[in-house]
C-alpha cells in the first residue's frame, strides 16, 4: 500500500503521458522523436505506445558528422541528460563526486524524467544513480529505488541499494522493510531481514505475526529470523511469539523457531517449561523438551522435568519417528550430563545400557527418513555423540555405523564429571592427547600405565599432587561444557584432555592450536611436567610393578632431602644414569641434558665426578644431535674432565661451534683454558683459539700467539696475525711483517692489515710498496692497510692511487679508505687532482668525494650534476650534509640549493652551521659558545647534543655539526651520515671531548712549567 502511493505521488508529479511528452525538448535535427538507444531494459510490446515519452540517448552521429563534431557538443541541455545516462553504463571506474557533477547539471524536469524511469536502467547504472541520490539526499528517488527492488534481481547490488533507499526513505523504511518481506526475492528478503529488526518496536509485532501466517513459506521463514533476531536484541521482549511457532503449522517454522529459542539461553527456559508441563501430543511438547534437555548441559541444575523425562521413556515406543528421535536424543544428553538420572526405574530408560542409548544416536545420525524437524534433531544428537564418545565424524552416518561396531563391546562413555575425589585418586589419571596421539599422561600412585605411550611424557603423581592439579585446572574452566560449545562452534576438536577414574570418564576438548582456554590449561600441566621430568629417567627396561616400585623408591629419597640443593642433585644423578643408554629416546635424553644445564646455570651448583666420564662419550655418538652435543660440551666445562679431552671432542664441531664453546671454556677455566686450545694437536681449535685469544689478550697469549705466526697450518696463522693486529702488539710485528711473502693469500691479506693495524716506522713503506704491480688481492689489502694509517703520506698515496687506478677496484678501494677522512691539506690535495684532470670520471669521483669531506667549493658542481640528472641522489645528499639543510625531497630543491650557493657556499662552516640551525628552528647556544673562546669543552658539548640529540629529520645539521668537530678540534674522527646509528653518534662526541680534555691539560701543565 505503501509503495503504491509513493509512486502515484511521483506519477502524479509528472502529469499525464502527453504533458510528460510535451516536457521533453526538441530531438536534435534528423533525429525523431523516441529515436536512438531507449534507456535501460527491453520494452514489452504493450508498452511501445508509450516509447514517445521515454528516455532517449542520442546516438553521437546523430548530433553532427565525425569526430571533430562530437568533440564540440554542449554539456548542458538535452545531451547533459545523455552524458550523464553514458557515464552511469559506463565500465569506466568513475568517482562518486564525478557523478555528481554530471547530475547537477541536469534541470529538474530532467532529474524527474529519470527518477520515473530509473527502474529501465542497468544494474550497474542503477547503483551509481543511488549513490549520486544519497550524496545529495535526493528523497523524492526513494520510490524509485523501492520499485528497483520489487520489479529487479539485482544480486549482489542489492545490499548497497536496500541500504541507500532506507538512508532516503527515512521514517518510512520500516514500512517498505516490512513489506519487502512479502517479496518473493530471496535475497531482497534476506537483506531487508538483516536490517529490518533495529527499526522495530513492541507496536510494530503483531505486523509480524500476520506475516507468520503467510502463504508464503519462504515470507514465513523470513518474520521468524526478524522476530527472532528482535527477541535476542532485547531481553526484556517476552518470548511467547517465539514459542508460539513452535505449534505452527509448518514444520519449517517450526525447527527455525527451536534453533531460535536453543540460541535465547537461559531465557528460554521460562518460555518453554509450560509446554512441557501441559504434557500436549503434538510436536511443540518434543520439541520444547528436546531445547530444554540441552539447555541442561550448560545448566547447573536439573532443567526438564521428572514426568518429561517418564514421558520420553514410553515414547520410545511411539509410532512416529519424531517421538521416537527425540527420545534417543534426549537420552543421550542425559547419559552424558547427569547418568545416575537414568538409572532410577522411574525415569523410562533404566533398562538401557549406555552403549544401547549411544547406538540409539548412531541410528539417528541417519537421515534417510525425513520429517520437519529433522535438523534439529539431527545437530543435536551429534553433539550427544560428540560429548559422549570423544569423536567427531560430522554428519558422515557410514563412519559413525564402522566406528560403533568396532567399539560398542567395551565402550564406555564419557560424562561431565569423571568423579575424581579422594577415594578415587590413586586410580585415576590424566591424558594429554593431540588427535589420538598422546603427549602427556599424569597417573595416580595405583592406576596403571597406558599400553602405548611412545615419546608421550608419562609421570605418576601422589594422590594429593592430581586432586591439586584437577582443582586448578576446574577453576579455570576445565570441563566446562558451555564454553567447550561456545568457543568450538562447530570447529574439529583436534586436541583433548581426558580424566579417567574409577567413576568414569571426563573429557574437554579445544580446536586446534588456536583454544585460549587450552593454552590457559597448558600452563598449569607444564607446571606439573618441569616439575616431575625426572620420572622418565626411569631405566627403560622396568616396567610394571617395577617401574612403580622404582618410582616408590625415588620419591622416598626426594622427601629425605633436606635442601633443594640435594634435590636437584638426585635428579642430576637420575639423568646420569639413563643418559649412556644408546636406545634412549630422543625427547628423554634432551630432558636430561636440560636438567644438567640448568644445573650448571646455578652459581652454588656442583656435578658429580663422574658426569665426565657419561658426557664425554656422548660428543662423538651419532644418536647425539647437534643441539645436544654443544649442550653437553658446555656441561662439560663445569666437571671435572681434563680440558684437552674436552677440546678433543670440540674438534669435530664446525668452527663456530668451537669458538661458542671456548668461550664456555675460558669463562668457566680461565685463560688456561685458551692456552691448551693454543696448543692443542687439532688444528681447529687451534685456530678458534687464536681468534678468541686476540680477545682476552696478554703477554702469555701473545708469546703463543707470535709462535702461532710459524704454525704450519695457515688459517692458524692468519688467525694469529688478526688477533696480534686487534692487540696492536708491537712487538710482534717483524714476524707479521715477514707473513707478507707467505705461500697463502689470506695469510698474507691478514698480514699486510695487521701491520697496518700496529703502525710505527717502516709499516707504510712495506704496504706501500704491497700496492705495486703484483696480485690484485694482495695489492687491495695495502690499500685497505694504508686506509687504516693515521698518517698524511697514507692519504696521500690513497689521492694518488685513487687518480691513477680509478677505474679498477684498486682505485675505487682507495676512495672508500678517503671517504671518512678530512682535514685542511687533504682536501687540498684532492682539489688539485679535480683542477688538473680532465677525466669526466675522475671529476665526477673527485667531486663527491670533496663533498664528503665537507669543502663547500665542490657545491656548484653538485648542483650542475642534479640539474643534469647525473647521481642526483647522491649529489643532493651531499649537498643537505655541508649545507646543514635537507631540501632532497622538495621539487624546487635546485632553487633552493642555488639560492644556499650564492649567500654561504663560501663561508666558514660555523656560519653555515649557524644558519642551519635557523632553518631547522633550533634552539642551540653555538654561537654564545663560538664566541667564549676560553671554554672550548663548551664548544664540544654543545656541537655533541646537536650530533646527538636531533631528529632523524634533522640529520643534516648532525652532520654539518659533525664536520665542524673536525675543523675546530683539528682531529678526525670521522663523519657523521644519516644513517650513522646514535650508539655511533655518541661514541664520536665522546672521543671529541676526550681529546679536547687531554689537550687542556696538557696546555695548563705546560703553563705551569
Amino acid at each position: 500500500m505503501f509503495i503504491a502511493g509513493a509512486l502515484v505521488s511521483v506519477v502524479a508529479a509528472q502529469g499525464d503521458g502527453k504533458s510528460g511528452q510535451g516536457s521533453l525538448p526538441k530531438a536534435p535535427d534528423g533525429q525523431k522523436a523516441g529515436a536512438g538507444k531507449v534507456l535501460g531494459l527491453p520494452t514489452p510490446a504493450r508498452d511501445k505506445a508509450d516509447r514517445s515519452s521515454a528516455l532517449v540517448i542520442g546516438r553521437r552521429r546523430d548530433q553532427g558528422e565525425g569526430p571533430a563534431a562530437a568533440a564540440t557538443l554542449p554539456k548542458d541541455g538535452e545531451l547533459a541528460l545523455v552524458g550523464f545516462i553514458e557515464a552511469l553504463n559506463s565500465t569506466k571506474d568513475l568517482a562518486d563526486a564525478e557523478l555528481v557533477a554530471e547530475y547537477s547539471l541536469l534541470t529538474v524536469d530532467e532529474r524527474r524524467r529519470l527518477i520515473a524511469r530509473a527502474h529501465r536502467l542497468s544494474d550497474r547504472a542503477i547503483s551509481r544513480l543511488a549513490r549520486v541520490w544519497r550524496s545529495l539526499v535526493e528523497r523524492e528517488a526513494a520510490p524509485a529505488l523501492v520499485t528497483v527492488l520489487r520489479s529487479r534481481t539485482l544480486g549482489k547490488d542489492t545490499t548497497q541499494i536496500v541500504d541507500h533507499a532506507f538512508f532516503l526513505l527515512g521514517a518510512d523504511a520500516k514500512l517498505v522493510a516490512l513489506d519487502a518481506l512479502r517479496s518473493n526475492n530471496k535475497v531482497l528478503r534476506s537483506v531487508v531481514g538483516d536490517r529490518l529488526p533495529a527499526m522495530l518496536s513492541a507496536d510494530d509485532l503483531p505486523q509480524l505475526r500476520v506475516l507468520l501466517d503467510h502463504e508464503d513459506q519462504g515470507v514465513r521463514l523470513a518474520a521468524l529470523m526478524v522476530l527472532a533476531k528482535y527477541c535476542g536484541e532485547h531481553p526484556e521482549v517476552d518470548l511467547a511469539p517465539l514459542t508460539a511457532c513452535l505449534r505452527h503449522r509448518d514444520g519449517a517454522v517450526r525447527a527455525q523457531a527451536a534453533v531460535a529459542l536453543g540460541g535465547a539461553g537461559g531465557r528460554a527456559i521460562a518460555a518453554l517449561l509450560p509446554i512441557v508441563e501441559a504434557q500436549t501430543d503434538g510436536p511443540e511438547w518434543f520439541l520444547a523438551t528436546l531445547l530444554l534437555a540441552k539447555r541442561e548441559l550448560t545448566s547447573d541444575v536439573p532443567v526438564l522435568p521428572a514426568v518429561a523425562v517418564q514421558r520420553l521413556g514410553r515414547s520410545r515406543y511411539d509410532g512416529r519417528l519424531f517421538a521416537r528421535t527425540v527420545a534417543s536424543v534426549v537420552a543421550g544428553l542425559r547419559l552424558f550430563d547427569d547418568p545416575a538420572s537414568l538409572r532410577d526405574k522411574s525415569s523410562g530408560f533404566s533398562d538401557l545400557t549406555p552403549a544401547e542409548i549411544v547406538g540409539g544416536l548412531v541410528n539417528v545420525t541417519d537421515v534417510s527418513t525425513y520429517y520437519p524437524e529433522l535438523g534439529v534433531c539431527h545437530d543435536t544428537a551429534l553433539l550427544a555423540l560428540r560429548l559422549l564418545t570423544g569423536m567427531d565424524f560430522a554428519a558422515d552416518h557410514k563412519r559413525w555405523s564402522r566406528w560403533w561396531n568396532d567399539v560398542r563391546a567395551d565402550f564406555v562413555p564419557l560424562t561431565a564429571d569423571a568423579g575424581l575425589s579422594a577415594e578415587t585418586a590413586s586410580q585415576s589419571r590424566m591424558l594429554i592427547l593431540e588427535g589420538e596421539r598422546l603427549e602427556t599422561v599424569l597417573i595416580g600412585a595405583q592406576a596403571t600405565e597406558p599400553q602405548s605411550v611412545r615419546n608421550a611424557f608419562v609421570a605418576r603423581l601422589e594422590e594429593t599432587q592430581l586432586l591439586e592439579l584437577v582443582s586448578k585446572l576446574r577453576e579455570r574452566g576445565l570441563f566446562d561444557v558451555s564454553q567447550r560449545i561456545r568457543e568450538g562452534q562447530g570447529a574439529v576438536e583436534a586436541r583433548s584432555i581426558v580424566l579417567e577414574t574409577p567413576n568414569g570418564r571426563a573429557r574437554d576438548a579445544f580446536p586446534r592450536n588456536d583454544s585460549l582456554r587450552l593454552a590457559t590449561f597448558k600452563r598449569v600441566i607444564d607446571e606439573t611436567v618441569a616439575r616431575e621430568a625426572w620420572q622418565q629417567f626411569c631405566p627403560p627396561d622396568l616396567t610394571g610393578t617395577a617401574r612403580r616400585d622404582w618410582w616408590i623408591e625415588q620419591e622416598r629419597r626426594f622427601a629425605e632431602a633436606k635442601t633443594d640443593a640435594q634435590r636437584r642433585g638426585h635428579e642430576v644423578e637420575l639423568a646420569l644414569r639413563v643418559l649412556p643408554d644408546p636406545a634412549l629416546e630422543p625427547q628423554v635424553r634432551a630432558r636430561a641434558i636440560e636438567r644438567l644445564v640448568a644445573t650448571c646455570e646455578r652459581g652454588d651448583a656442583t656435578l658429580p665426578d663422574r658426569a665426565s666420564e657419561v658426557l664425554l662419550p656422548l660428543v662423538t655418538s651419532k644418536d647425539v644431535s647437534a643441539d645436544d652435543r654443544q649442550r653437553i660440551l658446555s656441561v662439560l666445562a663445569h666437571t671435572k674432565a681434563e680440558t684437552p679431552a674436552i677440546l678433543s671432542a670440540m674438534a669435530g664441531l664446525t668452527n663456530v661451534e668451537i669458538r661458542a664453546r671456548l668461550v664456555d671454556l675460558f669463562a668457566v677455566r680461565g685463560e688456561d683454558a685458551l692456552v691448551a686450545a693454543l696448543r692443542h694437536d687439532a688444528s681447529n681449535v687451534r685456530a678458534c683459539a687464536a681468534s678468541e685469544a686476540g680477545r682476552a689478550g696478554n703477554e702469555r697469549l701473545s708469546a703463543l700467539l707470535i709462535a702461532g705466526l710459524r704454525d704450519e697450518d695457515w688459517d692458524v696463522r692468519r688467525r694469529c696475525a688478526e688477533s696480534l693486529g686487534d692487540m696492536r702488539d708491537d712487538t710482534a710485528k717483524a714476524e707479521i711483517l715477514r707473513l707478507i711473502d707467505d705461500d697463502e693469500a689470506l695469510v698474507r691479506h691478514a698480514a699486510l692489515l695487521a701491520s697496518a693495524k700496529i703502525g710505527g716506522p717502516g709499516v707504510f713503506e712495506v704496504l706501500l710498496s704491497a700496492t705495486a704491480p703484483g696480485k690484485p688481492g694482495d695489492r687491495l689489502a695495502a690499500v685497505r692497510g694504508l686506509a687504516m694509517l693515521d698518517e698524511p703520506r697514507a692519504a696521500s698515496a690513497l689521492v694518488a692511487i685513487a687518480a691513477a687506478h680509478l677505474q679498477e677496484p684498486l682505485g675505487l678501494q682507495a676512495i672508500r679508505g678517503l671517504e671518512d677522512r678530512s682535514n685542511l691539506g687533504l682536501r687540498n690535495e684532492v682539489r688539485r687532482w679535480l683542477e688538473s684532470s680532465d677525466d669526466p670520471l675522475l671529476r665526477q669521483s673527485f667531486t663527491f668525494l670533496l663533498g664528503e669531506m665537507g669543502d663547500a667549493v665542490v657545491a656548484p658542481s653538485l648542483l650542475g650534476m642534479i640539474e643534469r640528472g647525473e647521481s642526483s641522489m647522491r649529489a643532493c645528499m651531499i649537498l643537505a650534509q655541508l649545507s646543514g639543510v635537507d631540501h632532497c625531497s622538495r621539487r624546487e630543491r635546485v632553487s633552493l640549493y642555488r639560492t644556499w650557493i650564492e649567500t654561504f657556499a663560501k663561508e666558514p662552516v660555523s656560519v653555515r652551521l649557524v644558519n642551519a640551525l635557523g632553518e631547522a628552528h633550533i634552539e642551540s647556544r653555538f654561537e654564545r659558545a663560538l664566541a667564549n673562546t676560553d671554554d672550548k669543552i663548551g664548544l664540544i658539548d654543545e656541537l655533541g647534543r646537536l650530533i646527538t640529540d636531533t631528529s632523524e629529520d634533522q640529520w643534516a645539521v648532525r652532520a654539518l655539526a659533525a664536520q665542524a668537530l673536525r675543523e675546530f678540534t683539528g682531529r678526525d674522527y670521522g663523519p657523521v651520515r644519516r644513517d650513522t646509528s646514535l650508539l655511533d653518534r655518541r661514541a664520536i662526541v665522546e672521543r671529541y671531548r676526550a681529546h679536547v680534555e687531554v689537550k687542556k691539560t696538557n696546555e695548563a701543565s705546560d703553563g705551569r712549567r
